[in-house]
């Protein structure tokens, strides 16, 4: 199950920008966005989106992949 952080921004989006992130993410482009508030990173790269905290170094960020997306 996705974490609270990345459901609570996906949520914000209007149609415009989710079109413009999908596409993006589609195109398998990199890309970071940051969550305001929470001091986290949410990392978009080809198949796979991760959210990172910052000033909290981790080894193993959260990490959602799709490459299965009947998991999800």
């Amino acid at each position: 199950m996705p974490d609270s952080r990345l459901a609570k921004e996906f949520e914000k989006m209007d149609a415009r920008q989710l079109q413009h992130l999908l596409g993006l993410m589609c195109n398998g482009k990199t890309f970071s966005l940051r969550v305001p508030g929470a001091r986290a990173k949410i990392n978009f790269n080809a198949e796979n989106v991760s959210i990172t905290t910052q000033g909290i170094h981790e080894d193993n960020p959260d990490s959602y992949n799709f490459k299965d997306c009947e998991k999800l």
